[in-house]
């Protein structure tokens, strides 16, 4: 349910080609959806082991390399991702 509502969610509001800062990439089921879009990528997890389950999908599916970058921290700190910088964060 969960996934359908929120895949609804993208398909009216985010446009081809935003620049999206996923926090909690889990699996990369939404990661495949929006590089598919066109979309630029930064991946953010807290767990090493999600982060690498969702690489290895978008890897697979020959999407990796339009994924910026990959970062295990936490969502209490995204400094890291600069001001003003993502179009969406999911």
């Amino acid at each position: 349910m969960e996934y359908a509502i929120t895949l609804r969610y993208l398909q009216r509001y985010l446009q081809d080609g935003a620049v999206v800062a996923e926090v909690g990439v889990g699996g990369g089921l939404y990661s495949e959806y929006m590089l598919r879009r066109n979309c630029t990528l930064h991946l953010v997890d807290v767990s090493q082991k999600l982060i690498d389950a969702a690489t290895a999908r978008v890897r697979e599916h020959g999407l990796l390399g339009r994924v910026a970058s990959i970062t295990r921290a936490s969502a209490t700190d995204m400094r890291f991702l600069g001001c003003d910088t993502m179009d969406a964060v999911l």
